[in-house]
């Protein structure tokens, strides 16, 4: 949902903005964002939202649906989705922290303006400092210029950023169940220490329709295609060695 101004905005709002599907092999990632009044954080607490890894696969539906039934006055939310080849091609020319600073950036600012706000970001740099930093500068960029908190684990520390969480990480799984129906195949969570996954991959790399899902420029993928003596050893078809890809 798509909003310019957000009401009642004499209270003082807070954001939450977090990714899903980061380190998996298949699929795509999710950045999940929620604006939240203290009203609406106070009922997040009442119903028991927490970080979604703290939830099996029903619950976080469960609370994602109830965290979607607060008032719109009180609480707005936003999702943005990157695939498979958009995230190739971020680690491939710059990096994967580079593409989510652009996404935390732009889910923020589909959220809409407001007078007073605090943004809260799940950091994924390794220095949280440095990621706040960044996505301010970012956020600049579109004319947003409020407090911006970047800390490890805010999923676990603020409800409004585990609030974002649960939308991205039951946005994922209905993506990763949609792709194993539409394929066919069985493959688990799609991250790399998922047996199912693992045992997965050469079916994929089979084909150049089941590959699409895959991220190449994962070293779990690059490895697959070499054990399977592929040529191709990455999304666009080029030929390299293994040895030059992990030098990258």
């Amino acid at each position: 949902m798509e909003i310019g101004t957000l009401s009642h905005e004499d209270q003082e709002w807070s954001i939450g903005i977090d990714e899903a599907g980061r380190g998996a092999v298949i699929g795509p990632l999710f950045v999940g964002c929620v604006a939240a009044t203290p009203e609406a954080i106070e009922e997040m607490e009442r119903i028991g939202v927490v970080d979604s890894k703290a939830l099996n696969q029903a619950k976080r539906t469960q609370m994602r649906d109830a965290i979607l039934s607060l008032s719109p006055n009180m609480l707005r939310w936003e999702l943005i989705e990157a695939s498979p080849e958009q995230i190739d091609h971020a680690v491939t020319e710059r990096s994967l922290n580079e593409l989510e600073l652009d996404l935390f950036a732009d889910v923020v600012a589909k959220i809409g303006q407001m007078n007073t706000c605090t943004i809260l970001a799940d950091a994924c740099d390794a220095d949280a400092d440095r990621f706040g930093r960044r996505l301010a500068s970012r956020l600049l960029a579109h004319g947003i210029s409020h407090q911006v908190l970047a800390e490890h684990k805010a999923d676990l520390n603020h409800r409004v950023v585990a609030a974002a969480s649960i939308i991205a990480k039951v946005a994922r799984d209905e993506a990763i169940t949609t792709l194993r129906n539409e394929l066919g195949i069985e493959f688990g969570s799609g991250y790399p220490s998922d047996t199912s996954t693992q045992k997965a991959l050469t079916e994929l790399l089979s084909s150049q329709d089941t590959s699409e899902v895959l991220r190449w420029s994962w070293s779990t993928t690059k490895r697959a295609a070499r054990d399977l003596g592929l040529s191709r050893t990455d999304r666009w078809g080029h030929q390299r060695s293994l040895s030059d890809f992990m030098r990258e």
